[in-house]
């Protein structure tokens, strides 16, 4: 195994595979590891088949947060029908991207907010669709950015105009999506705030010293 990679046993773990066009998340625990192989068991999907052979895009997830990603290949897709999982074995990843640990402090606030489209790939959408205001939860903040968690799907890469209240006061932040999961019938998304404005960061910081959302 590489150095410094992410100790893995035990991990959860997020598997993207795609077959054809359409794209499948599951999620599980690394159960077993070793040297060239990693066992993954994660709640069995109602509709089994065999995805021995493709390709899997996995998040190595530590507290919610993405830790590390890896690519590999499934090197054998079963049915454990007495547990009701479904149980993969992929090739040991022969490297890992790394993400940062924040080194802003979070705040958890599932407070209700809206958000707008406004790029999605660096292009400015429609005005009919940068007016469009949807409802989504802001899970938690921090000076950096959000989580956010919605039912709604949102393009991979998109810029979101957010509104929300903090201590009174409204902000319009620009948000750009980092990173996304599907959590059974809902999703939740990683947004890092573009250019963000002072005041809002400074309103983020007095909270977290009193620890109390009015």
């Amino acid at each position: 195994m590489a150095d410094h990679t992410p100790s893995l046993l035990n991990r959860w773990v997020e598997l993207s595979i795609e077959v054809g066009s359409n794209a499948t998340v599951f999620s599980g625990k690394v159960v077993q590891v070793d040297r060239e192989t990693l066992t993954i068991t994660c709640p069995r999907h109602e509709r089994f088949r065999s995805l021995k052979g493709q390709v899997t895009k996995a998040l190595v997830l530590a507290d919610g947060q993405v830790e590390a990603e890896f690519c590999s290949s499934i090197i054998q897709h079963s049915v454990d029908a007495k547990q009701q999982a479904e149980v993969f074995i992929v090739a040991y990843p022969e490297s890992f991207k790394s993400h940062s640990h924040r080194t802003a402090e979070r705040l958890e606030t599932k407070m209700a907010a809206k958000a707008s489209i406004i790029y999605v790939d660096e292009e400015l959408m429609p005005l009919e669709v940068r007016r469009r205001q949807l409802t989504v939860i802001i899970a938690d903040i921090s000076e950096k950015g959000v989580k956010m968690m919605s039912n709604i799907l949102f393009p991979d890469h998109a810029q979101l105009l957010l509104r929300f209240c903090l201590r009174g006061e409204e902000f319009h932040p620009m948000a750009a999506i980092a990173w996304s999961r599907a959590v059974s019938d809902y999703y939740t998304y990683g947004l890092e705030f573009v250019n963000p404005d002072r005041s809002m960061q400074q309103t983020v910081r007095d909270i977290h010293l009193t620890q109390t959302f009015r």
